[in-house]
């Protein structure tokens, strides 16, 4: 008996693609079927009609792929977004590292300082006008008018004037250390004000521990006839905690040479004024560290011409302004003898007759 399995027969399979021709021929072969295909179909079957929705695209299926497009829209924008955030982030943060500025050389950070706080170009000048609160950069001029009088006239300074140094005292709110740092280069520099009260309102906005930094103050206005003395004298006891301040120059705003000063005589109650201030600078450093800070310009005592020509009237309110200023004066110390000669002295006198 054989045990060889028997060989599985296969349909033929014809390669060869059928043509045009041999379409025509199978419709003349079949002439039942020609006939039905020549005849007008006027009612579709269900089986027809299913076809056809096979084969056109659905509503439904239409409307589900465009959401699936549109999904993908949203899903690519949301790629993007959060790429650009997760970039914006980086940046965001290595934007945010803060520059070590306390651990540059101390000589680079005063040229910081000086550049930003310190006025290097012109006179760093305040004004107020009226009995305002606020004070600003300006200054006062004094014009003549046409009853041989004058008046002031308050000018401000615009801040894109050349030859201007634009200050940033708001870097002093970076952090403490940059602050208690900076702080004596900003109040350490000569500023010049218009009159007492813009003096006065100067003084108000800091503090006292701030007050001890003033170095050197310009005072203009101070002896003019439209100045009460209230306030020279206000002014004189707040800058009784500026006790180490180095210089108050009094000086006077002028329009002419022969602009003078007649009413200025006697010192009796300018001293009222400023007694307690010096008391306050006499016991800080010392008698007669009040007479060597308060300097008054000889302007204030008469005009041009006066001190030029060194006039009578000149002279007698200068010399009666400064009698009536009882600053006290520096001791003079003994001088000291050298060890060597005390001995010396003394030898000699034990040697001497009785």
């Amino acid at each position: 008996m054989s045990t060889a399995r028997p060989k599985r027969i296969r349909a033929q399979v014809n390669y060869v693609e059928p043509t045009e021709l041999d379409d025509d021929i199978a419709v003349e072969d079949d002439p039942v079927e020609a006939e039905a295909a020549a005849e007008p179909v006027d009612d579709q079957s269900p089986d027809s009609q299913s076809d056809s929705s096979d084969s056109e695209p659905d509503a439904d299926e239409f409307t589900t792929d465009k959401r699936k497009m549109k999904a993908q829209e949203m899903a690519l924008k949301k790629k993007k977004a959060a790429k650009k955030a997760k970039k914006a982030k980086k940046a965001k943060k290595i934007k945010d590292v803060p520059f070590p500025f306390m651990d540059l050389p101390p000589e680079i950070r005063v040229m910081i300082y000086k550049e930003a706080l310190v006025e290097s170009a012109r006179e760093l000048a305040y004004a107020s006008k009226g009995h305002g609160r606020n004070f600003f950069r300006g200054y006062m001029v004094k014009k003549p008018t046409r009853w041989s009088s004058f008046k002031f006239q308050v000018k401000h300074e615009k801040t894109n004037e050349q030859h201007r140094t634009s200050l940033q005292p708001v870097l002093l709110r970076v952090c403490k250390a940059f602050r208690d740092e900076a702080l004596p280069f900003f109040y350490g520099q000569k500023f010049h004000f218009a009159n007492p009260a813009t003096l006065q309102l100067f003084l108000a906005r800091i503090s006292p521990t701030n007050r001890m930094l003033l170095r050197h103050i310009v005072l203009r206005g101070w002896a003019d006839w439209n100045i009460t003395a209230k306030d020279v004298h206000h002014v004189f006891a707040m800058l009784t905690s500026a006790t180490n301040i180095k210089s108050i120059l009094l000086d006077r705003i002028i329009y002419c040479k022969t602009d003078g000063n007649p009413h200025m005589h006697g010192g009796d109650k300018f001293w009222e004024d400023i007694q307690w201030w010096a008391d306050a600078v006499d016991s800080a450093h010392g008698k007669g560290a009040a007479k060597d800070v308060l300097k008054i310009k000889t302007i204030c005592f008469g005009s041009k011409e006066e001190i030029k020509n060194k006039e009578k009237d000149y002279i007698k309110r200068k010399k009666s302004f400064m009698a009536n200023l009882k600053f006290s004066v520096k001791p003079i110390d003994n001088p000291v003898e050298h060890p060597a000669e005390v001995a010396i002295a003394v030898a000699e006198a034990s040697d001497g007759p009785e």
